[in-house]
């Protein structure tokens, strides 16, 4: 894929809604208070994603399963296989409103 806007490759809105349900219990601090960035390999169907916490901390997550990724969990992704974008909670709320049609 190696997309530079990989969600824009989403069709499937279960795979955002499974964004905003990590992002409250990754454990790295309030939804509020986490972003994310989301992988740019593969075919684009359910990317995996990393979630940064304000303290500085990353976990990596499978984008099929929204499970902790199995290798490395706490080590980034190296950077050119992630988007340039970071996304805030509300930043994901509209990329699920932008897949269901109602943007």
């Amino acid at each position: 894929m190696n997309s530079k806007r990989p969600w824009e490759l989403v069709t499937d809105p279960n795979y955002f809604r499974g964004l905003m349900g990590t992002m409250g219990t990754a454990g790295l601090g309030p939804k509020e208070d986490v972003w994310l960035r989301i992988g740019n390999m593969g075919d684009g169907k359910q990317p995996n994603y990393q979630v940064h916490g304000p303290d500085g901390r990353v976990i990596r997550f499978h984008g099929g399963t929204h499970g902790k990724y199995h290798e490395n969990t706490y080590v980034s992704f190296e950077p050119e296989n992630l988007s340039q974008e970071i996304f805030t909670y509300p930043d994901v709320v509209k990329l699920l409103a932008r897949c269901l049609g109602k943007v």
